[in-house]
């Protein structure tokens, strides 16, 4: 074997149907174990086609797939994935675990090996209007990858649920220093402005960058609880290799209540600790409206009264918001 191959650990940007189309044509299938005849993306003749596509772009060939190399990769092929397969369970450490919704599996984005179990679970919004995230022409996807960016888990607005990365093997990048601890769930929308049949209802927020707020729908929403719920119900099991905690990193108690909480809608003073976090808690402005939602389903709220009380609670707050425990 190259000893160039050797060194090659990182983890593929391509899933076996997203690799870039020199790649499909010269080997019909790639797989770690070579014993089942297949070419392991650790061999030589793998190496040699890194080596040769390199080579192409004026690259220096070291049949690795180091950042330039992923780069040259990206805007020659331009993979977004085609969210062809469908199955009700998801990636987890290199296996699949049924789940109670359909998830999609599209292609990874480019990721480090997770050295340590995930033990939070960040979300974001991505200030795109994708009416269908499983559009060829998904600008969500698009922009992640061109800024080598990339989540586990992207919700679209019709509750549909796309995977691209194991939730526990995979690091991509997406919140940065807590990369490693974390799982990156984007909530796809718009967040500043109405757009389409999906985001019709946009609030006055002083929270939110620069003052108004587009309500992402309740189908979304909802799919955001039952995703982070599963979470933490796998995270429960003995020997589980998820650590993800049922602590929501932006409430606190209300000093003036003891059967109230405060929820924050804007960034908490410490940015580490298992449970889930808004990507505004640790300095963006994105996260909070959807995590109020799941706070508020988390007190026992039904969809409709959670989703009604957000959108109440959110219109004209500041930097924080008051949930009645006894509702």
């Amino acid at each position: 074997m190259n000893h160039r191959a050797q060194r090659y650990n990182a983890v593929q940007p391509w899933t076996v149907e997203g690799l870039p189309g020199r790649f499909v044509e010269l080997i019909p299938y790639v797989d770690d174990h070579p014993d089942n005849g297949l070419v392991s993306k650790s061999s030589y003749e793998f190496a040699e086609l890194v080596q040769d596509f390199q080579s192409s772009f004026g690259l220096h060939p070291d049949g690795m797939l180091g950042p330039r190399t992923l780069k040259a990769l990206s805007k020659e092929y331009a993979v977004v994935s085609d969210h062809t397969q469908v199955e009700r369970c998801v990636m987890v450490n290199k296996g699949m675990r049924p789940a109670p919704f359909e998830v999609y599996h599209g292609a990874p984005f480019w990721c480090r090996v997770r050295p340590v179990a995930p033990t939070r679970v960040d979300v974001h919004e991505s200030v795109t209007d994708d009416p269908d995230i499983f559009d060829e022409d998904d600008t969500t996807e698009r922009i992640l990858r061109r800024k080598k960016c990339g989540v586990h888990l992207m919700l679209g607005p019709d509750g549909s649920v796309v995977q691209h990365n194991d939730l526990v093997t995979e690091s991509p990048n997406h919140v940065s220093k807590h990369n490693k601890h974390s799982i990156g769930i984007e909530v796809v929308g718009p967040y500043y402005k109405a757009s389409g049949r999906y985001w019709t209802n946009v609030i006055d927020a002083p929270w939110a960058h620069k003052g108004k707020y587009a309500v992402p729908p309740l189908t979304q929403l909802e799919m955001l609880y039952l995703v982070i719920r599963w979470i933490w119900e796998q995270s429960e099991y003995d020997g589980s290799p998820l650590s993800v905690s049922k602590t929501h990193r932006g409430v606190r108690p209300d000093p003036n209540y003891s059967d109230r909480r405060r929820v924050n809608m804007g960034r908490t003073k410490s940015g580490s600790g298992s449970g889930i976090w808004a990507h505004g808690y640790t300095g963006h402005a994105d996260g909070y409206f959807p995590l109020l939602y799941v706070y508020l389903r988390m007190c026992g709220r039904t969809q409709l009264n959670a989703y009604r009380e957000a959108i109440m609670l959110a219109t004209g707050a500041k930097k924080y918001v008051v949930v009645d425990l006894n509702v």
